[in-house]
């Protein structure tokens, strides 16, 4: 089992560097094209000097205004879990010079402003590099938890000629990272009686670098075993379902710990949960014959009212409202394409679940 992790944290690392969530961020396409917004002068991407990356830096070129703008607006919502409990820290940098020097003083200068905004877009936090000269590439950055509420991050590029009319301010190879100290938003993790087996379920709202899950099971509270291993994400911003079966259930309460690793190695354990199991009291259900080449008896050792469907393996329900009383049921299934499905029984005592092949 041992080697099994690390061979996983081993093929999951590599791809768990940070994405850069700026658009066009090197000057490669014209910015009014691609990701950015004009506010003022005639923004392109030119090589007035050589850029610092790449074939092209931004250029504002032309006074028509001045100082000249440029800016983008980075939607961050989908991190809204980890942002709004205080976990999500943005790092962010850009490289920018001027074209020369007239009577000792920078003729252009550039500026870079980072705003963390809301909903309503409403600034909540801004870095603000100030207005910088320099005949060489300099990078300037800056690296923060973002705000509670944080949905969007604008950028905003500004040069400004301070001598003559054109504005040379330069700007190339901009980054805005994001990091999560939230790697896994877990919203539930239960485990529920069906029939002669255990269905231990999980659900996270986000995730971000988790390499994976562990499941751990013991019959006394204190001693634990690995029951199964499942592969996490590296980026997940919906809703994600795990589930195992434990098809050994003991007679008595049996215990389940979850636990998270990420990519680095951390992990987290989630608090334990208890599941009772009377293996006198699941009701016997008995699908037959299993595979089917279109009926099949439903069999169920119990009296009162039994209710069945019929399910696809990933969970659409293809036939339901099938209600009986009798201790047998002849399903027909002729009209289903050959494959698997799962055969669903709900008694007043429990849940029985079966895979079964049409052929």
């Amino acid at each position: 089992m041992r080697l099994l992790l690390f061979i996983l944290l081993f093929l999951l690392v590599p791809f768990a560097q940070a994405q850069n969530l700026i658009v066009n961020p090197g000057a490669e396409v014209n910015p009014t094209i691609v990701g950015w917004t004009l506010v003022s002068c005639h923004w392109n991407n030119d090589m007035q000097v050589p850029p610092h990356g790449g074939s092209y830096h931004f250029y504002a070129g032309g006074a028509d205004a001045n100082p000249c703008e440029l800016y983008q607006d980075i939607d961050v919502s989908s991190f809204s879990t980890s942002i709004d409990a205080s976990a999500s820290t943005f790092s962010f940098s850009t490289w920018m010079r001027s074209y020369a020097m007239a009577f000792g003083v920078y003729n252009d200068k550039g500026r870079v402003i980072v705003e963390y905004r809301n909903a309503s877009s409403t600034v909540l936090s801004t870095y603000d590099s100030g207005f910088h000269g320099s005949l060489s590439w300099t990078q300037y950055s800056d690296v923060r938890v973002a705000p509670v509420g944080t949905r969007t991050i604008r950028i905003r590029l500004i040069s400004d000629a301070s001598i003559n009319s054109d504005s040379d301010g330069y700007f190339d190879d901009l980054v805005l990272t994001h990091t999560s100290t939230l790697p896994v938003s877990l919203l539930s993790f239960t485990s529920t009686v069906i029939g002669p087996v255990i269905e231990v379920k999980w659900q996270t709202a986000s995730e971000e670098s988790n390499a994976f899950f562990t499941v751990e099971k013991s019959e006394d509270g204190t001693n634990w075993k690995v029951i199964d291993v499942q592969q996490g994400s590296l980026s997940a911003k919906q809703l994600t379902n795990y589930q195992l079966i434990d098809d050994e259930p003991v007679h008595g309460v049996q215990y389940y710990k979850l636990t998270q690793t990420d990519v680095d190695g951390k992990t987290k354990t989630f608090p334990i949960i208890v599941q009772a199991y009377d293996a006198a009291g699941a009701d016997e259900v008995f699908v037959f014959p299993n595979p089917t080449e279109g009926v099949v008896t439903v069999k169920v050792l119990s009296v009162g009212q039994k209710n069945l469907r019929v399910l696809s393996t990933t969970g659409q329900v293809l036939i339901s409202g099938i209600s009986f009383n009798t201790p047998e049921y002849f399903l027909e299934l002729s009209d289903l394409p050959i494959g698997y499905y799962v055969i669903e029984v709900f008694t007043n005592q429990s849940v029985y679940r079966e895979k079964l092949l049409k052929r």
